[in-house]
């Protein structure tokens, strides 16, 4: 059965600037101090719904995922959350889905299919908590309602060295490097033709595939080590011209 038209999610002017606000310098300061860098952006559609599904590495990961697009990628947030001022403050204008596991379940997932229905991305991370050690955990299928409601193409991402900078056994944030790779998506027919256990084992070697193409464009950012020659009889000036040529 084809997924129901949905009414377009709309937003104010109040919104939309802060969005663009928000986006930019998250955007700039993640370049900074993370020398941010992304691939595969053009598997994300450019219009319709969409449902992203990334592992999860830190507490930046919501940021990482949203700042190379223009599209908006709504979450979804534990309405305990909500108890915070400060928090309502800020999801309030960056599309947040407030999610009641307890009383209104239903309700909240249904905004979310509702959303994505309507034209928009949803971004939640499946294997339910941050990672304990940097490696991918097992997915918890709570996404396969999501996935078969929407009637949406299902996008991987892998997240790689968001752990390193922000392990979930510190405080606060370091310094680092972040790649973040965007896969190829699912269809929503390829979808529908899957059972529940299929559909989990395909989302986790996309997102593995994903996470590990991350690790592999990392790696050639780091910088290679400087061979050091320790002979006692040769003294190299820094500053000295270097040789051209080639020795005969």
């Amino acid at each position: 059965m084809p997924p129901q038209a949905a009414t377009p999610y709309r937003r104010s002017w109040i919104n939309r600037l802060f969005y663009r606000f928000a986006r930019y310098t998250c955007r700039m300061l993640v370049v900074l101090l993370y020398r941010y860098r992304f691939s595969g952006l053009e598997h994300l559609p450019r219009r319709g719904g969409a449902l992203v599904l990334a592992n999860h590495q830190s507490f930046l990961d919501p940021v990482l995922l949203g700042v190379p697009t223009l599209r908006r990628i709504h979450y979804l947030a534990r309405v305990t959350l909500y108890r915070s001022r400060l928090f309502r403050l800020l999801t309030a204008p960056l599309d947040a889905v407030p999610l009641d596991r307890k009383r209104h379940l239903l309700s909240g997932l249904r905004e979310a299919i509702g959303r994505m229905q309507g034209g928009e991305v949803l971004g939640i991370f499946p294997e339910g908590q941050r990672t304990w050690d940097g490696q991918l955990l097992p997915l918890q299928p709570g996404f396969l309602l999501l996935a078969r409601r929407a009637g949406v193409p299902l996008v991987p991402v892998g997240i790689a060295g968001a752990y390193e900078v922000w392990p979930r056994q510190r405080r606060w944030p370091g310094l680092g490097r972040i790649w973040v790779h965007y896969g190829e998506p699912i269809p929503p027919e390829q979808v529908a033709a899957m059972s529940d256990q299929e559909l989990m084992n395909e989302v986790a070697r996309r997102i593995a595939h994903c996470f590990q193409h991350a690790q592999r464009k990392l790696a050639r950012l780091e910088p290679a080590p400087r061979a050091i020659d320790s002979s006692p009889h040769e003294h190299h000036d820094p500053l000295a011209r270097p040789r051209t040529g080639s020795a005969g």
